[in-house]
């Protein structure tokens, strides 16, 4: 008798099943800068300005957020000038009560996330403030300009803005724009007190004093050169009729003269008598 024996093998498959993995997604972000811009004067002054970055993520991303951080700093080292040169400093600041700067690293940097709310895009403004403290005198009248120049970074993955990782940038320019008006003002000027005794042998004369401050050229003119009192003719000179700006106030007088050797209409001593003038400044 004999036996046959076969031995048969089972075969069978394993069929894995490769789910996808969905990476964070890559994030680019771009910003634009509103320019801060407004009329100078003596005083300080705070301009708002705001920093708007958008943000684009892959449409299948699970994101929810993406962080970054932005820089500034200005071709004028934060001070904006003239044709001439002349500057007017500013600082930039994170809070109208200038508490925290922004500035051109990282301690300093404006932060801040967008919100992916349902689509690939989102958006986000930041403020910031310009502040030009007050200054001793008057800037010169003109038009005064800077450029800010803004540096974004943030991380491709949307992580925080310096945590690491692949990371990515953008830059901007934004322009600051200050006007400083022409501007005149003048202090009051004391009387110009003329004292004469009849016939004396020396002219009477006296003089006042007035300021003069002006961020621009300016002319000084009197409504007339003189006139007469009690019979006396006096005249009224300035001692300029025109004045250039350096940043300087001006310091001017009006000086009032009587000959000598007249009569005058006065039949008892003392007489006073008065009269008005006018000075203009022209600007």
């Amino acid at each position: 008798m004999s036996f046959a024996q076969r031995s048969g093998a089972l075969a069978g498959t394993l069929a894995l099943l490769a789910v996808p993995a969905t990476a964070a997604g890559a994030v680019s972000c771009t910003l634009t800068l509103s320019s801060p811009s407004g009329s100078v004067a003596a005083g300080a002054l705070t301009l708002g300005g705001t920093l708007t970055v958008q943000c684009t993520k892959a449409a299948d991303s699970p994101l929810a957020s993406a962080s970054f951080s932005a820089t500034v700093g200005s071709t004028h080292a934060l001070a904006a000038e003239d044709n001439a040169g002349r500057g007017i400093g500013y600082g930039l600041w994170q809070d109208a009560g200038a508490s925290t700067p922004w500035g051109s690293s990282a301690p300093y940097a404006l932060s801040g996330s967008v919100v992916f709310a349902g689509g690939p895009m989102a958006s986000t403004q930041l403020p910031f403030y310009l502040v030009a403290p007050a200054r001793a005198f008057r800037p010169a009248a003109g038009s005064y300009r800077d450029t800010l120049l803004v540096t974004l970074a943030y991380n491709v993955d949307g992580s925080a803005a310096r945590s690491g990782g692949s990371t990515g940038g953008s830059s901007g320019t934004g322009s600051v724009a200050l006007d400083v008006p022409p501007a005149c003002s003048l202090s009051m000027p004391t009387a110009v007190t003329l004292d004469y005794v009849a016939f004396q042998s020396a002219p009477a004369i006296a003089a006042n004093s007035f300021s003069a401050d002006c961020n621009t050229g300016y002319g000084l003119a009197l409504d007339s050169g003189g006139g007469t009192l009690l019979g006396l003719p006096y005249t009224l000179t300035l001692d300029a009729d025109s004045g250039l700006y350096d940043g300087q106030v001006h310091q001017h007088r009006v000086t009032g003269r009587i000959d000598a050797g007249l009569a005058g209409s006065c039949a008892a001593a003392p007489c006073q008598a008065s009269r008005i003038h006018w000075l203009t400044i022209s600007y």
